[in-house]
């Protein structure tokens, strides 16, 4: 069971008409953009959904209009009906992929604050979301669990129940009051706290002064007593602690470099993963935000490919702006790729199945870099180049070069500018006039020669180089060389 689609109302900076919509896969879902475009709106939505609690923190947009309701939407799918909590499966509908379930939760804008209205499920008798569903259901469907951007080192050393490292301690810790060891300390913690000669006879005379106001007060007889409950392995395990031997000291989590304390983060998030993530019931639906944060690229590296083997068994987003995350992405096994823009954009959100323009199935981490983080590469560029000689059978530069020259565009203009380069053999050197897009392409091949340019050809502007401008405009017009003449 998965979340297939998700959609956004007047939720945070998605406002508009119409609700936004994204879709998802039952792996790995990347999700890319600028800073403030809105990527983690898509976790806090997930939370609200699932959580009425999180849903009175939730935000109306756009703030300060006079919009008064939005909602957020998710729509589930599942191979197997039986899947679906038996409380709510008479609602599912049928599909390509199985069977679906829509639940959504409306909120509305109310003295500066929203207030959320229970979660609803669709119904398809009446055409509405009509049928109340619980959180306690919708836990059973989603649980996200979201890994900010900068650790708390507290969060990865925490053994509470509801952190992801306490949840591990008591799946595996069940059976530990059956011990003779837990028996052993029981023993010993009667004799410590309950027996006369342990705690309870240093508070006797607490004890006793308590009772002597209470007798001068009350008429009736009362006594009271200073008791101590006793303990269960949850109590206990959750007073523990981690500790890290970095090969200098060995000292708590949080003594340690945010580097480190991140790496151990992921960790515990692996084996969260590989202990409770492959059984039936336990969702792991994790959340993560900018992984690569303090991260070295290689050490990005490995952390991809450890999400993406998560990912074969658990539905994950991860909210990246580092193309070493995305080494791991894989459309045709199920993952998706979504590109979030600015609220200027006339597009908010581009899928990564419009993109591949080079291999037309999966794009490369070049071209996801330009399209998301709008970061023109060399390597982007020499694909592209690549790419347009193999479809036209052009494998000699020069022919391309002749035909890149004479591109029209639509409007009728030249569609590539022409720059002059030292051209540099074994029998003779000369200046030459190319398109842009070879001309880069030659300055990335051939670095070596721009040292040996005459003074002269030097002085009249000729470097055999070419800055990022150049570069964007060369890759623009390339792509849509591409587009326009459909090749």
């Amino acid at each position: 069971m998965f979340v297939k689609q998700l959609k956004l109302y007047n939720y945070k900076s998605f406002y508009n008409s119409d609700p936004f919509e994204f879709t998802f896969g039952p792996r790995a879902n990347y999700i890319v953009g600028n800073n403030n475009c809105g990527k983690t709106s898509i976790f806090s939505a997930l939370e609200v959904l699932s959580d009425t609690k999180r849903a009175k923190n939730a935000h109306i947009a756009p703030f300060g209009s006079v919009t008064t309701t939005g909602y957020v939407e998710a729509t589930f799918v599942s191979s197997n009906k039986g899947d679906f909590p038996t409380s709510i499966q008479t609602y599912c509908q049928t599909c390509s992929d199985g069977a679906v379930i829509r639940i959504r939760r409306e909120l509305h804008y109310d003295n500066d604050c929203t207030s959320p209205d229970g979660a609803m499920i669709y119904d398809s008798d009446t055409a509405s979301f009509s049928g109340k569903v619980s959180d306690k259901t919708i836990k059973e469907l989603l649980q996200p669990i979201i890994i900010e951007a900068l650790t708390d080192a507290n969060d990865i050393a925490d053994f509470g129940s509801t952190k992801l490292l306490g949840k591990i301690i008591a799946s595996q810790t069940k059976t530990f009051e059956s011990t003779k060891e837990w028996s052993n300390l029981l023993k010993a913690y009667d004799a410590a706290f309950s027996g006369s000669s342990g705690i309870k006879k240093y508070l006797e005379n607490i004890e006793n002064s308590i009772n002597a106001v209470l007798a001068s007060q009350y008429e009736s007889r009362s006594e009271a007593r200073i008791t101590f409950d006793r303990p269960n392995p949850s109590n206990l395990i959750k007073y523990g602690g981690v500790r890290v031997d970095d090969g200098f000291a060995d000292s708590p989590i949080e003594t340690k470099g945010t580097g480190l304390q991140r790496a151990v983060a992921f960790a515990v998030i692996q084996t969260y993963a590989e202990t409770l993530g492959g059984k039936p019931g336990d969702k792991l639906d994790l959340c993560i935000d900018e992984p690569e944060t303090w991260m070295h690229p290689l050490a990005q590296k490995h952390l991809s490919n450890a999400l993406s083997n998560i990912a074969e068994k658990q539905q994950l987003w991860i909210s990246t702006h580092s193309p070493y995350m995305l080494m791991s992405y894989d459309a045709l096994a199920g993952d998706t790729l979504t590109i979030i823009h600015n609220q200027s954009s006339s597009s908010r959100i581009t899928s990564g199945a419009s993109l591949g323009i080079l291999q037309r199935q999966h794009p490369s981490i070049a071209e996801i870099s330009y399209k998301a983080f709008e970061l023109a590469t060399p390597e982007y560029h020499s694909e592209l180049i690549g790419y347009i000689q193999n479809k036209l059978n052009m494998p000699h530069l020069t022919d391309l070069d002749a035909y890149l020259r004479a591109s029209i565009d639509r409007d009728g203009n030249q569609r590539f500018i022409t720059k002059r380069r030292y051209k540099e053999t074994l029998k003779n050197a000369k200046v030459i006039s190319e398109s842009l897009p070879v001309y880069i392409r030659n300055c990335i091949d051939h670095p070596e020669v721009r040292p040996n340019i005459p003074i002269n050809d030097r002085a009249s502007g000729i470097t055999n180089e070419f800055d990022d401008s150049e570069l964007s405009e060369s890759i623009s017009a390339l792509e849509q060389l591409i587009s326009d003449e459909n090749i």
